[in-house]
C-alpha cells in the first residue's frame, strides 16, 4: 500500500489539524518515521501541523507541508523559557540514546533527568496527551520454551548482575518518572513499548538484523546470522508503527501502556530465509552458532490491548515490508 492510500485510509490524522506537537529525539529512527507520517498527512489530508523539535544536535529536515521550529539543547537542561513562545498541544518524548557504546550512567541520566526536566518545562502548558516512547526491553531477556506473547502486565525478567542493560533500566526509569509525575499533577500520559521494526528509516549501517541481512544482500555475501538462529522476534513496518503511535497520542484518554509491534513471531533463521525467498537470492545462509539447547529467546508482544482500545491494524505484511525495504536501498 503506497503512502498516499495509507494516509487516506487513516483520515483520523486530521485531528492534528492546527495542533502543535513537541517531539524530543526527533532525529532517531522512530522520530524520523513519525515526521514522515505527519508530513504526508498534511499533504494528503490538507491539514496544518506545527512542530517543536528538540535535539542535542540539530538535524535539518526538508518538510514539504509542516511548520517547524528546532531547539538545539540537551534535554536534561530544558526549562520553561524554552517553550514560552509556543502553545503545545501534544508531546512525543523519545530522546534516549540506543548505542551500546554509550556510558551506561550517562544513559540513565538522560532517561531520568531528561524526562523529569521535560515534564517540569511544560508543567503549565495545557497538554492534551504526553506520549513516552518506551521499549519492549523493559520486560527483560525472556528465555522461554513456551511461546507466549508478552502482555503489558507481564513481569519483567531483568536480572541485576554484570550483564545488566542500561537501556532497559533507563526506559523503566523514564516510565516511572512519568507515572509518578502524572499521579502528582493529574496530567495525561500514554506509554508505548515498542518492539522490533522494519522500514527505510533503518539504515544499512545500523545494528539491527534486518540491516545486517540487507548489507549481506548488497555485498553479494552469504546471509549471516550471529547466534543460533532461534531468537524469535516480530517486525512491524515503520509506517504502521508511526500511525499506531500517533493514534495512541490522540485517542488514549486512560493513562495507559501499550505494546506496539507485530504479533507474528519469526525466528532469525526464518527471517533470513524470507529475505532469501523474496529476492530469489542465490547464496546460502550462515548460522555462526548452532543450537545447543531447547531454550528459545522470545521478543514478541501481545497487541490485544492496543487493538481493542485504540483500534489499530497492521497494513503491511512482513514479506511486503522486506520487499519495500530492499527496494529502498537498491
Amino acid at each position: 500500500m503506497n503512502q498516499h492510500r495509507l494516509i487516506q485510509k487513516n483520515n483520523w490524522l486530521s485531528q492534528f489539524n492546527n495542533k502543535t506537537i513537541l517531539i524530543t529525539g526527533y532525529s532517531g529512527i522512530v522520530g524520523t518515521f513519525i515526521l514522515r507520517v505527519l508530513d504526508a498527512a498534511c499533504n494528503v489530508l490538507d491539514i496544518r501541523i506545527n512542530l517543536v523539535l528538540v535535539s542535542r544536535k540539530k538535524k535539518l529536515y526538508k518538510f514539504k507541508n509542516i511548520n517547524s521550529f528546532t531547539i538545539e539543547k540537551d534535554i536534561r537542561f530544558l526549562n520553561s523559557t524554552d517553550f514560552q513562545n509556543f502553545k503545545i498541544d501534544y508531546v512525543i518524548h523519545g530522546a534516549t540514546p540506543v548505542r551500546k557504546s554509550i556510558d551506561p550512567l550517562l544513559m540513565l541520566d538522560i532517561c531520568y533527568d531528561g524526562t523529569k526536566a521535560l515534564l517540569e518545562a511544560i508543567k503549565y502548558k495545557k497538554i492534551e496527551n504526553f506520549l513516552l516512547l518506551s521499549s519492549g526491553a523493559v520486560y527483560g531477556n525472556l528465555s522461554i520454551v513456551k511461546k507466549t506473547p508478552i502482555k503489558e502486565t507481564s513481569c519483567s525478567n531483568i536480572i541485576l548482575d554484570k550483564s545488566l542493560d542500561a537501556y532497559s533500566i533507563g526506559k523503566i526509569l523514564s516510565e516511572s518518572v512519568l507515572i509518578f509525575y502524572s499521579n502528582c499533577n493529574g496530567s495525561n500520559f500514554s506509554i508505548a513499548r515498542m518492539f522490533a521494526m522494519i522500514g527505510p528509516e533503518i539504515t544499512i549501517d545500523s545494528h539491527y538484523i534486518v540491516a545486517s541481512l540487507l548489507k549481506n544482500l548488497k555485498s553479494n555475501e552469504n546471509l549471516r546470522i550471529i547466534g543460533d538462529g532461534r531468537t524469535f522476534r516480530s517486525y512491524l513496518n515503520t509506517s504502521d508503527m508511526g500511525l499506531w503511535l500517533l493514534k495512541i497520542l490522540c485517542e488514549d484518554k486512560k493513562n495507559s501502556i501499550y505494546n506496539v509491534g507485530s504479533p507474528v513471531a519469526i525466528s532469525t533463521l526464518e527471517l533470513a530465509k524470507l529475505f532469501k525467498n523474496v529476492t530469489n537470492y542465490p547464496l546460502d545462509i550462515d548460522v555462526k552458532n548452532m543450537p545447543s539447547s531447547d531454550i528459545k529467546r522470545w521478543y514478541v508482544p501481545s497487541i490485544d490491548k492496543i487493538i481493542s482500545e485504540i483500534g489499530v491494524e497492521q497494513n503491511l505484511s512482513l514479506e511486503e515490508s522486506i520487499r519495500d525495504y530492499i527496494n529502498e536501498y537498491t
